[in-house]
């Protein structure tokens, strides 16, 4: 089958001047130059459709992800008043919904996302780990999905960073003794809980802590009055423990340099 279109080499040979050594018209020239620029306009028309047409699929997809969200039960609630600290101070918390709070009035309970975090967000934690290690971490923080990924993971890197213990002693260790000493020392080089800071908690504010970590359910009656509010951050009961354990080693300390020191006062009485 013959073809009466023409092609576009045919078509600039007409442009150039000169077809089967014969010049075309000035009428010739110049409908073939309207016919090129159609063919542009075309082309950028076709091209301009083939955008709109991938634009309106990737809106599809995100329709359909909003609707499997909005299908989904939600794994994520805040409040009210978590809302206007957001609007007064720039940030607010974030719960988890299994379980909600035991004391947390229902009727002020506003759900969030639906979805639990998508698999490239551990990526994201490794690289942002970095930045939070740096005396930026707030302890508000662990009680957001997220945020209890990224405390865990700040835990064990800093776990990692300390002196590896002897051979014999480092076979003896469980991994429930191995998680208390790097929670400790998370809150020493994370937090700041130095023995210089522990020292000033001369009312058994740590004990009382560890406690409360413990048993949640009376941290109202044992967690430090004096210690900031919302400083008390429940997650998993596991979690709890480690933190009430490395607690207690940092009291336990604290009484250790009592001791010495008295020791030492005799001393030079002596």
């Amino acid at each position: 089958m013959i073809s009466d279109r023409l092609t576009d080499e045919q078509l600039a040979e007409i442009l150039s001047g000169v077809v089967d050594g014969v010049e075309p018209t000035t009428q010739e020239l110049a409908m073939a130059t309207e016919l090129q620029e159609l063919r542009e306009q075309n082309e950028l028309q076709r091209g301009e459709l083939l955008k709109a047409h991938i634009t309106l699929l990737n809106q599809q997809k995100q329709l359909q992800k909003y609707r499997n969200v909005d299908s989904a039960e939600p794994v994520v609630w805040t409040d009210e008043q978590e809302l206007r600290d957001v609007k007064r101070d720039g940030f607010g918390y974030l719960f988890t919904v299994n379980p909600i709070t035991p004391h947390v009035d229902p009727h002020r309970v506003i759900k969030l996302f639906a979805v639990p975090p998508a698999p490239g967000v551990y990526d994201d934690v490794l690289n942002i780990i970095g930045l939070l290690e740096n005396n930026e971490w707030a302890e508000h923080c662990t009680n957001t999905v997220l945020g209890s990924l990224l405390e865990s993971e700040i835990t064990r890197l800093v776990g990692m960073t300390q002196p590896a213990p002897g051979e014999s002693v480092s076979q003896s260790l469980t991994d429930a003794l191995r998680d208390v000493i790097a929670e400790r020392q998370r809150q020493i080089s994370v937090k700041g809980w130095t023995p210089e800071h522990d020292d000033t908690y001369i009312g058994y504010e740590l004990a009382a802590a560890a406690i409360s970590y413990i048993e949640p359910a009376e941290a109202e009656n044992y967690w430090p009055a004096d210690w900031h509010d919302d400083s008390f951050r429940p997650s998993d009961y596991r979690r709890n423990l480690v933190k009430a354990s490395a607690l207690l080693v940092a009291e336990l300390e604290r009484l250790d340099r009592i001791s010495a020191t008295s020791v030492l006062s005799e001393v030079d009485r002596e």
